[in-house]
């Protein structure tokens, strides 16, 4: 024993094994801690393969025969984006807004379905701001002016332009930029 109580000895055993350890191994506290950093790197794995399988389930699909009514698959897509907006979630404003988007996409939009397309807009503006480059409006607007010739003798749509207002001018401007151009 040297001074306060300090055995020189002892100390330099721990000086030694710290050293070797360093130069052979790992402390075994490090190897454990090691092993349960690499079982919570898994389970978050397992976590992303299950949202990821998620993801595929919840993909957007479109209607099977001109019979199938989409109407409520639409509206709920844009009720969720309407929810966001007004509650300011941004997250969920931009997602209903790309899986009504998907949903469009791989919609057929026959000449018996252009009501359900209808009923979308309605909902869609009367429920938005009238603000320039509103993303649901902007989007409708740009979907029925790539679909024209479906559209355009339907009497579904004759109603909504002949209710005028501010979807017939987002129609219109984009046939004016995409088609007509």
């Amino acid at each position: 024993m040297f001074g306060i109580g300090i055995n020189l000895d002892e100390e330099k055993k721990k000086t030694d094994a710290w050293l070797l350890k360093g130069s052979q191994g790992k402390d075994p506290v490090d190897s454990k801690l090691e092993e349960l950093r690499e079982r919570f790197g898994l389970t978050v794995f397992k976590a992303n393969r299950a949202k990821n399988a998620l993801k595929r389930l919840c993909r957007p699909f479109g209607n099977k025969n001109p019979d199938e009514d989409f109407a409520p698959v639409l509206l709920c897509h844009a009720q969720l984006y309407v929810f966001g907006d007004k509650y300011d979630i941004k997250n969920l404003r931009w997602l209903a807004l790309e899986k009504l988007r998907a949903t469009l996409v791989s919609f057929q939009l026959h000449e018996q379905r252009v009501q359900d397309v209808v009923q979308l807009v309605r909902y869609a503006y009367g429920n938005t701001a009238a603000c320039p480059m509103e993303p649901l409006r902007d989007m409708l607007a740009q979907y029925l002016a790539g679909r024209i010739k479906v559209i355009g003798s339907n009497e579904a749509f004759h109603v909504l332009l002949k209710e005028g207002g501010e979807f017939v001018t987002d129609f219109w401007g984009q046939i004016l930029a995409q088609v007509l151009s």
